[in-house]
């Protein structure tokens, strides 16, 4: 769980594919965000409205980024955001 945490915090992008973005899971992810913003982007396959929101505040909370979330397939994701290329 320490490595998860140390390779998070020195990243410069994240990336949430098929993440639950529930409260719990995203404190235990723990990520130091004094090393400034991260580019966070993910997948909210069938999420709409105020769920959404709700995801954003959440995350925003959490990491002290804000976060592009899409509806995708997870490949069509990291392909718009170019992590694969």
């Amino acid at each position: 769980l320490q490595e998860a945490h140390n390779l998070l915090t020195a990243a410069h992008r994240i990336c949430f594919l098929g993440f639950s973005y529930h409260q719990l899971n995203l404190s235990r992810l723990a990520i130091d965000t004094r090393a400034g913003s991260k580019l966070t982007f993910g997948t909210a396959r069938g999420m709409i409205g105020r769920e959404l929101m709700a995801v954003q505040g959440r995350v925003r909370k959490t990491l002290g980024s804000p976060i592009s979330l899409a509806d995708p397939d997870n490949l069509k994701l990291l392909r718009q955001n170019l992590v694969l290329g």
